[in-house]
C-alpha cells in the first residue's frame, strides 16, 4: 500500500497542472495532516508543488517542479481568506544544490528527487523530524487498486483553502488519456 500512495503522490499532485484532474466528477478532498508531505517552493514565495519525503533527507516530487523548488514546508497552517499560510521556521527545509535528480519528459517521465538540507534552527534533516515513506519498487498500482493523493494543489470549490494539505481516496481507473 506504501509504494501505491507514494505512486500516486508523485505522478498526480502537480499545482501546474491544472487542465488535469484527479478528482472526477467532484473534488471530494478533505484537509489533511500527513507530517511526510511538504509544500516546496522558491525561497521567497509560499506556493509550489508537492513533496513527499522518501528518506531522512531525500524528497521527491515532479520534474517540472524540480527548477524552482528550493525550499520544503512542513507543518503548513490551513490556508485563509489572507491567503496560504507559512511553516515556522524549525519546519523549513532548503535544498542542497548539489544533488538533484530529475527526469521531466512526459507522462510517465516527469519525477525529481531532491536532497533537503538539516534545518538551521534544529540541525536535523526533515525526514528525522517529519518522518518519510521508504519506496517500494516491486509493487506497481493496478486497475481497481485503492489509492490516496494527498498535496497542496489549487481548490477551486473552496479558494480559502487552495494550497492547504488535502487529501482523498479512490479505485485507480485506468492511466494515461490526460
Amino acid at each position: 500500500m506504501k509504494g501505491i500512495i507514494l505512486f500516486s503522490l508523485i505522478a498526480l499532485t502537480a499545482q501546474a497542472d491544472f487542465d488535469k484532474s484527479i478528482c472526477g466528477p467532484s473534488d471530494d478532498r478533505i484537509l489533511s495532516d500527513d507530517p511526510k508531505i511538504a509544500r516546496g517552493s522558491r525561497t521567497n514565495e509560499k506556493v509550489g508543488c508537492t513533496i513527499t519525503m522518501i528518506g531522512r533527507s531525500c524528497a521527491l516530487t515532479v520534474g517540472h517542479c524540480v527548477d524552482f523548488i528550493e525550499k520544503a514546508q512542513f507543518d503548513v497552517p490551513v490556508s485563509t481568506a489572507n491567503g496560504p499560510g507559512t511553516s515556522k521556521p524549525q519546519d523549513t527545509y532548503y535544498r542542497d544544490k548539489d544533488f538533484l535528480r530529475y527526469e521531466n519528459n512526459g507522462e510517465g517521465k516527469d519525477w525529481g528527487v531532491a536532497r533537503y538540507k538539516k534545518n538551521r534552527i534544529t540541525g536535523k534533516y526533515p525526514g528525522d523530524v517529519h518522518g518519510y515513506y521508504p519506496i517500494n519498487f516491486t509493487k506497481v498500482p493496478q486497475k481497481g487498486d485503492i489509492l490516496r493523493i494527498t498535496g497542496y494543489g489549487v481548490d477551486e470549490n473552496n479558494p480559502e483553502i487552495s494550497f492547504s494539505q488535502q487529501t482523498n481516496t479512490g479505485e485507480m481507473l485506468g492511466t494515461g488519456g490526460w
